[in-house]
């Protein structure tokens, strides 16, 4: 856990690489294996957990014998350099309106069929992100996905 940091919108939305939060988020299919950056220039590079060569978890028994569960977060450009993952995709770009909290996360001319996100986000912090999704395609839904840092 990182501590002593004061971070502006921006800082909070390309600190770190970020994840569906499942439980919050039942009906999120193929986002559930994704982990995505959003970098300052507005790009946006994206990867699949099961594409890790080197897990970012971690458990490490104690001296006591108990085990502690250990999770470290990698940005895009370590996980290059280290060769710690099969894939990472460029193509993908990101805005945000920090007027309004409008944010559109866009994956590009993926392969994976991957929705763009767009709405509002409700709440965002050094660890997490919630937003709301309102009326897609002339039908008024609401959906509010929940995203912390992986």
């Amino acid at each position: 856990m990182d501590h002593g940091y004061n971070l502006t919108a921006l800082g909070c939305l390309v600190y770190r690489p970020w994840s569906i939060k499942s439980e919050d988020n039942p009906d999120s299919n193929n986002l559930d294996n994704l982990v995505f950056e959003l970098r300052k220039n507005g790009d946006l590079y994206y990867w699949f957990k099961a594409d890790y060569l080197k897990s970012p978890n971690d458990t490490i028994i104690l001296a006591d014998g108990n085990k502690s569960y250990g999770h470290t977060i990698w940005k895009s450009d370590y996980l290059l350099e280290q060769k710690w993952l099969k894939n990472i995709y460029k193509k993908g770009n990101w805005a945000a309106n920090f007027k309004d909290s409008s944010i559109q996360i866009n994956f590009g001319d993926n392969q994976f069929l991957l929705q763009i996100i767009e709405g509002k986000y409700t709440s965002l912090g050094s660890s997490e992100m919630t937003i709301k999704q309102e009326e897609i395609k002339g039908k008024m839904r609401k959906t509010y996905l929940s995203f912390e840092h992986y």
